[in-house]
């Protein structure tokens, strides 16, 4: 009768831990949109957001081998994304832990086997098992509130990293991008710069022979050096996207020069 009653309150302590939560449940708050354009002109410039891009986008639109190495390079060595990954995990476990706590927390199982009454006819052998299970039953959902907040944290670490790695890639090709751009621009400055210097050196000959007047020289020697510093502009600027680059990687400019090189030729 004892062992009845002891189920039975076994089974109502169980139905009340699977009923009761603490605290309200979450309510997922109201975004206000504008269902229409501000003005009509905007309707015809709406994106299609029904077509998701693909997952290597950058494959498919460069078509650059360069690149594609390093989009894989950042994504491997990027202490950015590395972190977010690691927050990933460790939002996994504190889920698996919170799981945890809804099954016994101690298990105890011990045995004993004994021969005793041994004599020339007879022998007894007596067996003791005992097992022993505890847990703290989730009267009040202190438990269930946990897994809740651990899968919903575990959600937004998964998101924080899916942002991260959007906004890396994004950010590789990019400056990629302006790198090449910005190639471009430093060759085609270096060949003015030489035909500038052509053109002064013709115009001192002119000068010298009385064809043209100093101011004409002048303006040559002006225009050279303007480009001149141009260029020095432009190497700056390379090398400084050489060095956001790097760090994107997650590598210092010099190791990045050694992995990969730009060729300023290639079709963009």
């Amino acid at each position: 009768m004892r062992g009845q009653r002891t189920y039975l309150y076994f089974c109502i302590l169980l139905l009340f831990s699977g009923c009761t939560m603490v605290g309200p449940d979450y309510q997922k708050p109201k975004a206000l949109l504008q269902k229409k354009w501000a003005t009509p002109q905007e309707e015809k410039i709406r994106l299609n957001t029904l077509s998701e891009a693909p997952a290597a986008w950058w494959q498919e639109a460069f078509h650059d081998q360069a690149l594609n190495q390093l989009v894989a390079r950042a994504l491997a060595d990027n202490l950015t994304l590395r972190s977010a990954g690691l927050r990933v995990l460790q939002a996994r476990q504190s889920l698996a832990i919170a799981l945890g706590s809804q099954y016994p927390q101690q298990q105890q199982l011990t045995g004993q086997a004994t021969l005793t009454g041994l004599t020339s006819s007879s022998a007894y052998e007596l067996y003791d098992l005992e097992f022993n299970l505890s847990w703290e039953a989730d009267v009040w959902g202190r438990f269930s509130r946990q897994i809740q907040s651990a899968a919903a944290t575990l959600d937004a670490q998964v998101a924080g990293y899916d942002g991260i790695t959007v906004s890396l890639i994004a950010s590789v090709a990019e400056t990629y991008v302006q790198i090449r751009t910005a190639m471009e621009r430093l060759d085609v400055a270096r060949q003015n710069l030489d035909l500038q210097k052509e053109s002064v050196r013709i115009t001192k000959e002119k000068e010298a022979a009385g064809e043209v007047s100093s101011l004409d020289l002048d303006q040559a020697q002006t225009l050279y050096h303007s480009t001149k510093a141009s260029v020095a502009a432009l190497e700056m600027l390379v090398a400084q996207l050489h060095n956001s680059l790097a760090v994107l990687l997650g590598k210092t400019p010099a190791d990045l020069k050694k992995a990969i090189v730009i060729d300023s030729t290639a079709p963009l």
